[in-house]
């Protein structure tokens, strides 16, 4: 009987130990939520997604809170939350009693990246709102010592994939006023970055672009300074990995389309547009408002290294390089509109060349002579148009003109480079350039270039590329040739996507469409004459891309109709694993190299040639047997057929403008995929065209940024 009542004891204790710790989860009216601000570090959340046209994308490292927490009578909840926005919810915690919470941020892989603890009162029934708190670093996590900064100081770092780093400083001699803090990497490649004070609350930022790597503040010397960066920010042309780069606290100057002349570049008082280049050192930040900026004379950076960044609100609190766009111009005869003479940046702004007139027969856009790295990343950079027809001289429009040789690599990252229009009458030519390099080296990847248009009947020319003695390696982009038309038997019509003039220097095209673009002649007997790449004497290398000839309404006697070739006999091009396309039914002429010069080498591996019409290799004169070996050829296609569902712009007539052309996938359907194989491998020892992919990442991404095999072979076409 003893027994019996002791057994009786044991089970009435456990039963009330049950109650009084039972789960939250199994309740009724005695649970609710609880609503938190989280502060601090949470590196790093959705919100810190930025628009703009270069697709930076987030990759959340932190979207999940763990949460645990106790209360008394020992009773304990884990779960896991969502963050959005900084705030989080706490579901069905106990009501009426004192709850401890310890809230940790954790990566993908669940490692805990910061920490923080909250104490709530006695919680009554529905949603309740708790008091924010403030993350800190995890202990686990060592925070890195970078001493004493100074403006323009920079220290070396590298954050591994996915990976988060500390860091502290401590604002050094003369670090007083508003300053930017930024993770430099010298490339358009990103990471995220936010700035916190010795307690670890943000810092309020003047202006900032996390998704970019970098905050402006205002610091006070010995003033304490904490950093959050993460390698989570997806950017273009450039594969998940390891970042190698530098913290750098650099001078803020700012500029505003209704600046004051004797503006100093604070906020009080900005910069004008023209007074950039007298007022800005080597080294400084120029943040530059959104808004219209007409320019009365050319707009210069300095000799040093500058870095300008446009597309903010009036605030300054919001940046969206479209929505608050920075647009540079002039009302007046600026026919150089802007210069670029140092290195550094220039992001997320738009230029615009003015028209051609009378009295200016040639404008451009943008003039790059850098003497150190250059990276532009972003802008959107037109040539000038005239709507009204000139009969003066020979008048001509460039977008991007790099003029010489340069002291360092040019760097051209997700922008729009429209070549402008000219309109001329009698026998005076027009022609226009979207971009012209010559003497350089230029790494373009993730951009649109249209080659923009050109009439008169004195002949009309218009170019996606020009090259003369430069190295230009074109990856992940997509170039119209233009519109180019003429209405003279004496006078051609002539437009191409990318053209190499004299010189030894290899041009590459990687992952990228070319197309010849549009041309036209109205006169009976005129010629008119499309390339979608040519070359005289520059190497051309082709590597898994989309090459077309290019359309024209319909051809005349004389006329030339190539996707890619050599017309010099020093001149060389080599294709791998690409598709290359003779556009019109009617199109004739030489696919690959010019008979007329049997010298000249092209060579093919691995390709697929798609023509709907009658096709040649070269003729009688050709240095390879037909068809090539290693290649395939599918002549005389219907436009119903194969060449319709390569690309989704033909239907039912020729495209003749660049956004028609770009509204096609180029992709091969999947009816069609048979095709897409036999391609070979361009990959050769970590190069690709003979340049380094280590430089050039963007070298094995195909245009929809899946990573290319670096062995056995590529996909043919744009797309692996």
């Amino acid at each position: 009987m003893k027994n019996l009542v002791v057994a009786l004891a044991i089970c009435s204790a456990l039963l009330a130990a049950l109650v009084a710790c039972r789960s939250p989860l199994h309740g009724t009216n005695d649970t609710t939520d609880v609503s938190i601000r989280i502060g601090g570090v949470l590196p790093p959340t959705l919100s810190d997604s930025a628009t703009r046209h270069g697709a930076r994308v987030i990759v959340p490292a932190a979207v999940q809170l763990r949460v645990t927490a106790d209360w008394e009578r020992g009773g304990q909840l884990i779960q896991t939350s969502q963050v959005a926005g900084g705030q989080a919810t706490i579901r069905r915690l106990p009501v009426g009693v004192a709850i401890s919470l310890y809230l940790e941020a954790l990566d993908s892989s669940g490692t805990v990246l910061s920490v923080g603890t909250l104490a709530l009162a006695p919680l009554g029934e529905g949603l309740n709102a708790a008091p924010a708190v403030t993350l800190k670093p995890s202990p686990a996590m060592a925070t890195d010592d970078l001493g004493a900064m100074s403006a323009g100081m920079s220290s070396a770092r590298s954050v591994s994939a996915q990976g988060v780093r500390y860091y502290t400083f401590t604002a050094g001699d003369g670090l007083s006023g508003d300053f930017q803090i930024v993770f430099d990497t010298g490339k358009a490649r990103w990471v995220w970055l936010k700035a916190y004070d010795e307690d670890w609350n943000e810092l309020p930022a003047i202006c900032s672009d996390a998704s970019q790597g970098w905050v402006v503040v205002r610091l006070a010397e010995t003033q304490t300074v904490n950093l959050a960066v993460s390698n989570s920010v997806g950017s273009p042309g450039y594969p998940a990995g390891a970042i190698d780069g530098a913290i750098v606290v650099r001078p803020a100057k700012f500029c505003t389309a209704d600046a004051l002349e004797l503006g100093d570049g604070s906020l009080s008082a900005p910069l004008t547009i023209e007074s950039i280049g007298s007022m800005c050192d080597s080294g400084d930040s120029l943040f530059v408002r959104g808004g219209l900026y007409d320019a009365s004379a050319q707009v210069t950076s300095s000799l040093g290294d500058l870095y300008v960044y446009g597309g903010f609100s009036p605030d300054w609190k919001t940046r969206d390089a479209r929505l608050y766009e920075t647009r540079i111009g002039s009302s007046g005869e600026v026919p150089d509109l802007v210069r670029v003479a140092g290195g550094g940046l220039l992001d997320g702004i738009r230029i615009t060349a003015i028209p051609l007139s009378g009295s200016v027969m040639n404008t451009c856009g943008l003039i790059l002579k850098p003497q150190s790295a250059l990276v532009i990343n972003d802008c959107r950079i037109y040539g000038g148009t005239n709507y009204e027809a000139i009969s003066s001289q020979s008048i001509g429009s460039v977008a991007v003109n790099v003029t010489s040789e340069t002291g360092g690599t040019i760097e051209m990252a997700s922008c729009e480079l429209y070549a402008g229009g000219a309109n001329n009458l009698d026998e005076f030519p027009a022609s226009t350039y979207a971009l012209s390099v010559s003497s350089s080296v230029v790494y373009v990847h993730d951009c649109d270039i249209d080659g923009g248009f050109a009439q008169s009947p004195g002949g009309a020319s218009t170019h996606g590329v020009w090259v003369t003695n430069a190295y230009v390696i074109l990856a992940r982009s997509r170039v119209w040739g233009g519109i180019a038309k003429s209405s003279s038997v004496d006078y051609d019509a002539s437009a191409a996507g990318v053209f190499a003039e004299y010189g030894t220097r290899t041009v590459a095209i990687v992952n990228s469409l070319v197309s010849g673009g549009y041309s036209s002649n109205s006169a009976a007997g005129g010629r008119e004459y499309l390339r979608g790449v040519e070359t005289y004497q520059q190497p051309i290398r082709i590597c898994g891309s989309v090459i077309d000839s290019g359309f024209c309404p319909e051809p005349v006697e004389t006329y030339s109709y190539v996707s890619a070739t050599s017309t010099e006999e020093s001149g060389t091009v080599q294709i791998e694993s690409s598709i290359v396309i003779t556009s019109n039914a009617t199109a004739f002429g030489d696919l690959f190299y010019d008979a007329e010069m049997p010298n000249s080498a092209t060579t093919c591996y691995g390709c697929l040639a798609a023509h709907p019409g009658e096709f040649s290799y070269g003729g009688s004169d050709s240095a390879f047997p037909e068809p090539i070996a290693g290649n395939e050829d599918l002549p005389n296609l219907a436009l119903g057929g194969f060449f319709t569902a390569f690309s989704n712009a033909y239907t039912g007539s020729y495209p003749s403008d660049y956004e028609r052309w770009l509204g096609g996938s180029w992709r091969v359907s999947p009816g069609y995929s048979a095709y897409i194989g036999g391609g070979n491998l361009p990959y050769s020892g970590g190069s690709v065209a003979g340049f380094s992919v280590a430089d050039y990442p963007a070298l094995v991404l195909d245009l929809a940024g899946k990573a290319r095999p670096t062995s056995g072979s590529w996909g043919r076409g744009a797309y692996e």
